[in-house]
This record gives structure tokens, C-alpha cells and sequence, in this order.
């Protein structure tokens, strides 16, 4: 059985910036863990604003309200007309699902091996990742510029007030901010380190990176 979805699925990029945009759970199949490609198509529009900003990104993830689900035991497939197209699931639930206007004219079914309803599929903003293990402040804060401007031309009433890196739980993250000064911030028991525009970037010119952070966001005023 297909889904039945409701026709005012919200597209709300303050949302996304959050993280939070789009569930695909809203989408309910009664006895089957299936759901029109057109539902997704919808969801994924977003993206196509958000790339319109080059030092922002766009990341698909996709979990499970299950307890014990890990996302690598999720297998999504699309039932093209031209083969089943295969969609993998990384470690951290990031997933690539196809933007195709041929799909959308077609209307594949999505399958999942999941219960009906269990899934949930996020579109979330974020800066692209550095080069290095140095960042001139002065890229963040292009980059948070740009979030800036995603907000305004969603009108939305929430403003970026610094950066979000998280790092991995088994890694020694951290992070220096250096200017005439210097200043250590360390991760939360999440993995967390916020970094304010007033007064964190205004005061420093770089930022020293002691590992690779798994996602770097806009952080939003709630």
C-alpha cells in the first residue's frame, strides 16, 4: 500500500537549520513499509535552495524511532521502471536519495525494511567542512552569512548567533580560538563545542580544530 501524505507537507528551512526539517515519519503507510517517490522528491526541494549558498551543504539522514535500530540496518530501495536503485545507509545515517525529475514523472514506489511509520528523514544545514585544521574566523563568518541569508529569505523570526561543531564520541575534540589572545573550549559530554559570533569570532582571527568534526551547523537563537 502506498502512503497517504497531507498536502500541506511543511517546507521550512529555519527548521532545517535546526536539524529539523520534514519528517518523513508524517508519512504513514498503513500495512507497508512503502511511500511514493513524490513524497521524497518534496522533501528534498530544500536542497535546491540551500545549494544556492557554496560554503553551506545540505546533508539527507535518516533514523529509526525504534530503540536498537542502527542505521546501517536500514535498507532503502527505489522500484524504478529501469532496475531497483539501491540507496545506502552510512554509519552516522547520512544518506544520498536521488533528486531526479525523470523519478518524479515516474513515481516509484521507496521501500524500506522498516515498520510502516518508524522512519524519520531529516534535511539539516550545514557549513561545509575545512580544508585544514585552521579556519580563518573570517570563513566562518561568510559562512554564517550565508546562513544569514537562507534565514531572511525564509523570513523566519530565528537568527544565527555562532557555529556548532560536533566531534565524534571517540575522538579528543576540541577547540583554540587564537587572535591576541587565546582561548581553549572543550566538548560537552555530546561532543559539542558552540562558538558565539558576540563575543567568541569578534575577538579572534582563527580557529584551531584538534580533530575533525562529524558535523559543523549554524547555532540558532530558539
Amino acid at each position: 500500500m502506498r502512503a497517504v501524505v497531507p498536502a500541506n507537507v511543511p517546507m521550512n528551512l529555519l527548521r532545517a537549520l535546526a536539524g529539523l526539517l520534514l519528517a518523513l515519519a508524517g508519512a504513514r503507510v498503513a500495512h507497508a513499509a512503502e511511500i511514493e517517490y513524490a513524497v521524497i522528491h518534496r522533501a528534498l526541494g530544500a536542497a535546491g535552495e540551500i545549494a544556492a549558498y557554496p560554503r553551506l551543504r545540505a546533508v539527507q539522514r535518516i533514523e529509526s524511532k525504534r530503540d536498537g535500530v542502527a542505521p546501517r540496518a536500514i535498507a532503502i530501495s527505489i522500484r524504478a521502471r529501469r532496475g531497483r536503485i539501491e540507496v545506502p545507509v552510512a554509519d552516522d545515517g547520512s544518506v544520498a536519495l536521488p533528486f531526479d525529475d525523470a523519478l518524479l514523472a515516474e513515481n516509484p514506489v521507496v521501500q524500506t525494511n522498516q515498520p510502516a511509520g518508524s522512519l524519520t528523514l531529516t534535511l539539516s544545514v550545514e557549513l561545509r567542512q575545512p580544508r585544514g585544521a585552521i579556519v580563518p574566523v573570517a570563513e566562518v563568518e561568510a559562512a554564517l552569512a550565508e546562513a544569514d541569508a537562507l534565514l531572511a529569505r525564509q523570513h523566519a523570526r530565528a537568527r544565527v548567533r555562532g557555529v556548532e561543531f560536533r566531534f565524534a564520541g571517540d575522538e579528543t575534540g576540541g577547540v583554540t580560538l587564537r587572535g591576541s589572545g587565546e582561548r581553549v573550549l572543550v566538548p560537552d559530554r555530546a561532543g559539542r563545542v558552540i562558538v558565539m559570533r558576540i563575543p567568541d569570532l569578534s575577538l579572534y582571527r582563527e580557529i584551531e580544530l584538534a580533530a575533525r568534526p562529524v558535523r559543523i551547523l549554524p547555532f540558532l537563537d530558539q
